[in-house]
């Protein structure tokens, strides 16, 4: 994935303003507020402590900042055997809505909007 991004980069005359790197996103290698936005595409629910994920996103993030994810969602109430059984499945651990905001909470994000269904109306916590 780093050297596909970094293709695209340079087929799109960007290497000047972004550079990729490997690393844990349990255990993100930047100091605190280095970024304005630090972006996550469906892959906090993948490591085995997806609060830690969250609590590095918002460490390194500026104040003010945005911390994006983009994971998915339980529409609806599930037992716990059919979460574990599907996650297994799929390789990550979708969380209902309220418990996605908890630990955003819990890591110390403020301000949070989420989009889902109704893309025009987002949703203040």
């Amino acid at each position: 994935m780093i050297q596909s991004a970094t293709d695209l980069a340079q087929r799109s005359g960007n290497t000047d303003r972004v550079s990729f790197r490997l690393g844990d996103s349990q255990a993100l290698p930047f100091s605190e507020n280095s970024f304005d936005a630090v972006i996550n595409e469906c892959a906090v629910g993948i490591p085995d402590d997806s609060q830690q994920v969250l609590n590095e996103m918002v460490r390194v993030v500026k104040p003010g900042g945005r911390v994006v994810i983009h994971e998915s969602i339980w529409k609806k109430r599930i037992t716990d055997m059919e979460k574990e059984d599907l996650s297994e499945r799929y390789g990550t651990t979708p969380l209902e809505l309220e418990e996605w905001k908890h630990m955003l909470i819990q890591a110390g994000a403020v301000d949070i909007v989420s989009e889902h269904e109704e893309w025009s109306k987002p949703e203040r916590f």
